[in-house]
């Protein structure tokens, strides 16, 4: 299972994706829009999700949506 860390900004949000080894598999820094990030996360398999955010919560938990999460 990979490991998905997500800090949130206003414009720009920071994804690093771990492997099962803990070893990096991406890293990158997309606009917080959810087709950016769903380009990034969509069709993962299921995973764990790390998410560091003060308040941009609610419209990542939207954009989300559609790429399975609860």
């Amino acid at each position: 299972m990979e490991h998905i860390g997500i800090d949130v900004h206003k414009k720009e949000s920071q994804i690093c994706i771990l492997g099962e080894d803990g070893q990096g598999v991406v890293e990158r820094r997309v606009r917080t829009e959810g087709d950016r990030l769903a380009a990034v996360l969509g069709g993962k398999a299921k995973s764990r999700v790390l998410i560091e955010a003060r308040r941009r919560v609610s419209g990542l938990r939207a954009a989300s949506k559609p790429l399975g999460t609860r």
